[in-house]
């Protein structure tokens, strides 16, 4: 009983000593660091401290790379974190990227039309000065597809700025086209595109 007591005194003291932090592992999420800060008194001394030591600590734990998004698509991490890159570069978002490679050849790197090539369906025939100027030498590599693509759009937006202009631009070299081309990519990447579990 004695023994009891002095566990529940232990705890009581424990918790009611202002100043005293709970959580004190620098790997906490953001969430867990703040929550720190409620759990110590504001009239403690080292409650600035404290105040401070979460601030830090959510900066310290929250990386860009926290937020990045995988999606179930059948391209691998490695290729999806290449598009994120290349998207960046040029300026564009990265799903719209994806949503693009989607509708022109359900990201098949190898796919052909007849005029158009790999998983942006790229025209060969329009493009390949620029792509030699980009250090591009196969366009059905996809690095060399999706850097051609994502150039091509990035000049798209510069020329007409809104989205479905440069979608519809893209898919007919027409801005003004109304063939739903630019529906069917804001469709995908506004409700099918789906981010791993």
């Amino acid at each position: 009983m004695k023994a009891k007591r002095m566990v529940a005194a232990t705890m009581l003291t424990f918790y009611l000593l202002p100043g005293v932090i709970l959580a004190s592992d620098k790997q906490k999420t953001s969430n867990e660091a703040t929550s720190t800060v409620y759990m110590t008194s504001a009239k403690s001394p080292n409650y600035n401290a404290i105040l401070s030591d979460a601030h830090n600590w959510k900066n310290e734990a929250l990386t860009e790379e926290d937020f990045v998004k995988y999606y179930d698509i059948p391209l691998t991490n490695e290729e999806q974190d290449y598009i994120r890159k290349t998207a960046k570069e040029y300026d564009l978002d990265f799903e719209l990227v994806l949503s693009v490679c989607y509708v022109e050849s359900r990201y098949n790197r190898y796919a052909f039309s007849g005029t158009s090539v790999g998983i942006m369906q790229i025209q060969p025939t329009w493009w390949v000065d620029t792509f030699q100027n980009l250090g591009c030498t196969d366009w059905y590599s996809l690095e060399d597809n999706v850097k051609m693509g994502c150039y091509i759009l990035n000049y798209l937006f510069t020329e007409y700025g809104q989205t479905s202009k440069v979608l519809s631009a893209y898919n007919t070299g027409n801005p003004n086209a109304n063939n739903g081309y630019a529906e069917k990519v804001m469709q995908f990447k506004e409700v099918e595109l789906k981010e791993k579990k």
